[in-house]
This record gives C-alpha cells, sequence and structure tokens, in this order.
C-alpha cells in the first residue's frame, strides 16, 4: 500500500499515512474484518507493540479526508491542527 512523500514536510489533504504513537512507539491500525456493531461503516482500531512496525499495508495506512470544502482556514490543501 503506497503512502505518501511531502518534499516541504506539510501533511496535506488526501494524503496517505502511517501514524505512530511518540510515547508508546506503537503504530496506529485497523482490522477491516471486525466491524462496529450498530454503526454504518465503522472498525476497530488499535495500535502495535512495541518496536513492531506492520510497514504500509492495507490496515496501516490512512488517508487523511477533509470532511468540508471550506473551513475556518479557507480552502487550501494544508492539514492544520492544534
Amino acid at each position: 500500500m503506497p503512502w505518501s512523500h511531502s518534499n516541504d514536510g506539510n501533511l496535506r489533504w488526501n494524503d496517505n499515512v502511517m501514524i505512530q504513537n511518540a510515547q508508546t512507539q506503537g503504530w496506529v491500525v485497523m482490522d477491516i474484518g471486525t466491524r462496529v456493531p450498530n454503526v454504518d461503516e465503522g472498525y476497530t482500531v488499535t495500535s502495535t507493540g512495541v518496536g513492531q512496525n506492520p510497514g504500509p499495508m492495507t490496515r496501516s495506512v490512512f488517508k487523511i479526508a477533509r470532511v468540508d470544502d471550506c473551513d475556518i482556514f479557507g480552502s487550501d490543501c494544508y492539514v492544520r491542527y492544534g
């Protein structure tokens, strides 16, 4: 599963990323075979153990999707948080 690379270091909408917890060193993964009951498109998300990098695959790569075309920051392609 390919993930995005940014030469300038900025995170953009529609980038494909792997997410790691800096404290636990675990990678966020999702099992698409385990659905959350009573939710239309809900799946269980967990993390790997310390030092267990699953590598880029379907269950460990997430697309950063924008909900609204325009928000308080405008409509550019950059993800902002904090």
